[in-house]
């Protein structure tokens, strides 16, 4: 291989003029170190991507986790809700408040599947 000083040029064809002329063999190696160049500044920005991915990920999972804790506290809320309402409505047919007859026509009509409809004796 033909040796190269620090600017890329070829030592065998350096020229006292202006115009410098490159051999095959050094113009091969200069395409060589650009390709290498260009590889090392890829891979250095690919691991500063990545870095990147991992930040916004890291960012990410905590909202995430809010979300299903506030989504969980909510269908728990949702459930204690429709508990508390059945309570209420049982102690007030208990307590002659609410006709039976009227319960007994909403349990009867409200459950359409056949696992609700047996819980019930329906």
């Amino acid at each position: 291989m033909a040796s190269l000083a620090r600017n890329g040029e070829c030592l065998w064809f350096r020229a006292a003029s202006k115009i410098r002329a490159t051999c095959s063999r050094c113009r091969e190696a200069n395409m060589v170190a650009n390709i290498t160049e260009r590889i090392e500044t890829l891979e250095t920005r690919f691991k500063h991507l990545k870095v990147k991915q991992q930040r916004m990920e890291a960012r990410r999972r905590p909202l995430e986790s809010r979300r299903s804790r506030r989504s969980r506290r909510s269908r728990r809320s949702d459930t204690h809700r429709k508990m508390l309402v059945g309570a209420i409505v049982i102690a007030n047919v208990g307590q002659g408040v609410l006709d039976a007859a009227v319960l007994n026509g909403w349990v009867d009509a409200a459950p359409t599947g056949a696992d609700d409809r047996a819980l019930f004796g329906l």
